[in-house]
């Protein structure tokens, strides 16, 4: 059984809704998982404990640093995000893959 982590942006809606379309859709692809929602925002503690124990970690909305920069994780961690600022950062350390945007 699948262990799924999702730390999301929970001080505005694109986060809230970020973590319901990923909670919607994970279900479907592993319905016998365990999906556990952690919201979170910028200038508060994230535990640094326990994420070893996951087999994804789904971050979105925003990107958590302290998390992104283990690479003991890099390979469980999906990182989902649309701001540029933090995808200019992470660009080259985070493998990715972009989706064109019109405009």
């Amino acid at each position: 059984m699948k262990n799924i982590a999702i730390i999301y942006h929970d001080a505005d809606f694109d986060g809230k809704l970020s973590d319901e379309v990923c909670r919607f859709h994970l279900k479907r692809l592993h319905p016998d998982a365990n999906i556990h929602s952690y919201g979170w925002d910028y200038g508060r503690r994230i535990p640094t404990d326990g994420w070893e124990d996951f087999d994804a970690i789904y971050i979105v909305d925003l990107s958590v640093d302290e998390l992104m920069a283990r690479p003991e994780l890099r390979d469980k961690i999906v990182w989902i995000d649309h701001h540029k600022s933090a995808i200019e950062k992470w660009d080259g350390i985070i493998e990715s893959q972009t989706v064109p945007s019109k405009g």
